[in-house]
């Protein structure tokens, strides 16, 4: 029998799956391109695109990593919210639903 996932494990896998590296990616590829270009006008925008698009691929597969481990979308929202991983419950609810937004 596999033991419950606590609210610190689903945190801490969290930050490091999903936040520390889009900080890192934000960070490191605004510099580079700053280093590259010589110009680091508007470099800090595209470091946070990369950033973002990281991110919209790694929290679903955290939510769903918490999920398939045995934590309810409440408590993933709540733990969610709390570290800045996602906005809303709603977020949640519809990556575990598998709904998709025609937008994206």
């Amino acid at each position: 029998m596999e033991k419950k996932l606590t609210d610190f494990q689903i945190a801490l896998r969290g930050q490091l799956l999903v936040n520390l590296p889009v900080i890192a990616i934000i960070i490191g590829s605004s510099a580079l391109l700053g280093l590259l270009l010589k110009d680091p006008k508007g470099t800090i925008i595209i470091g946070v695109f990369l950033g973002w698009i990281y991110w919209k691929v790694m929290t679903p597969k955290w939510i769903m990593w918490a999920v398939n481990k045995g934590a309810d979308t409440d408590k993933i929202a709540a733990i969610g919210k709390r570290g800045m991983l996602v906005w809303s419950k709603q977020y949640v609810i519809n990556v575990v639903e598998g709904n998709k937004k025609p937008w994206f």
